[in-house]
């Protein structure tokens, strides 16, 4: 006779936040928390980003597709099932900014919520010439949107930039960057004055955001300090 299976009726609900689907999930068991924990030891953020991905899908019983979750959807769920399968308590160090002493920190990671960004729109650049923008999705980040060996945080930037750009409109024709090779989008961003690349720029840096604004009073010289928490790694030691 077999052992019982345990675990394996989904008991809580969330939402999406990019979509507003309300979906069913489980929490995490042991041989994906294992999973888990393997990719993070290796320090490859892509490695981290495809676990943190499995993990959702494994987790969620309702039918969603993870290549099209946003940058936040995945921060945002995964850190419910984290709450709900670990604990909802996640306990970090913030230095002081006056003298540096670590302070822990305790933070309710179901408290957590998505900052409202800008909506995807068009960003007129000339009179003949608009981008039209998006958020970039889970298979966007994955195929350029992170860091690779030997990059700077400037090419992290051209490469995301890229992937939020969805086309380019001129009076008599639309381009969509699906269609155009890498080499040729690359030299379009960089073909941009300092303030078309600062419009870009600014919408991709008010996208919307898994955020904390912490609080604390430093234990070891009393300074008051305030730090804006974003991106999973800030939410645990």
């Amino acid at each position: 006779m077999a052992l019982p299976k345990l675990n394996s009726t989904p008991k809580y609900k969330m939402t999406v936040p990019s979509t507003g689907q309300e979906v069913d999930f489980r929490p995490f068991l042991v041989k994906e928390e294992k999973v888990l924990m393997m990719a993070m030891e290796t320090g490859d953020d892509e490695s981290g980003i495809r676990a943190i991905v499995d993990t959702i899908a494994s987790c969620v019983a309702t039918e969603i597709d993870t290549n099209t979750l946003k940058s936040y959807d995945i921060e945002y769920l995964f850190l419910r099932i984290r709450a709900k399968s670990v604990g909802e308590k996640s306990t970090i160090t913030i230095a002081c900014k006056e003298c540096e002493h670590p302070n822990p920190y305790v933070i309710n990671l179901e408290s957590l919520e998505v900052s409202e960004g800008e909506s995807a729109k068009d960003i007129p650049l000339t009179p003949e010439l608009t981008v039209s923008m998006k958020f970039p999705s889970y298979k966007d980040l994955l195929t350029g949107g992170l860091r690779a060996e030997g990059e700077h945080d400037l090419d992290v930037i051209f490469n995301l930039i890229g992937k939020c750009i969805d086309g380019v409109k001129t009076e008599d024709e639309y381009f969509s960057m699906v269609d155009q090779p890498q080499e040729e989008i690359k030299e379009f961003i960089e073909s941009l004055s300092s303030e078309q690349f600062g419009k870009i720029r600014e919408f991709v840096e008010s996208m919307p955001k898994l955020s904390h604004n912490a609080e604390l009073t430093c234990e070891e010289c009393g300074a008051e300090n305030k730090q804006t928490l974003s991106g999973i790694q800030s939410f645990f030691s």
